[in-house]
């Protein structure tokens, strides 16, 4: 045992009580120890760089929306728009961006993206005037 550790803990609890401090100290210890552990376990899991999938553009196609939902009663703060491919899948995509959500009238402009390592296609909104092109 450490003389320092002990004779501080005797001046700060007394001769009859360092002892028990001694040995609480210890165990609160290791759970510092682990819950460190844990901590910088979490904070290296969140740290690293997810990688993002790379998309490539095929389209822009506009097509009529089924049903627009405006985001806090205000498109500036974004709309949700329900639509219908035209192989008749549905589709639900969303956008907080001012500039994308006010455009979108009777026409929505969808960008069309695959996967470069699956092939899959994904959608998002853009603003109208890139259909245009």
């Amino acid at each position: 045992m450490n003389e320092w550790y002990i004779n501080t803990l005797k001046r700060i609890f007394g001769e009859k009580r360092a002892l028990d401090a001694y040995l609480i100290l210890g165990r609160l210890r290791w759970i510092a120890a682990a819950i460190l552990l844990v901590a910088l376990g979490t904070a290296v899991i969140l740290l690293i760089p997810d990688r993002e999938k790379q998309l490539t553009h095929v389209s822009y196609q506009s097509f009529p929306p089924a049903k627009v939902t405006l985001l806090d009663s205000d498109a500036r703060f974004g709309i949700i728009v329900e639509l219908n491919l035209p192989d008749g899948t549905p589709l639900r995509l969303v956008t907080t961006e001012a500039k994308v959500a006010t455009t979108v009238d009777d026409l929505a402009c969808i960008e069309t993206l695959r996967s470069d390592d699956d092939g899959q296609l994904h959608y998002r909104l853009v603003a109208l005037p890139n259909c245009a092109n």
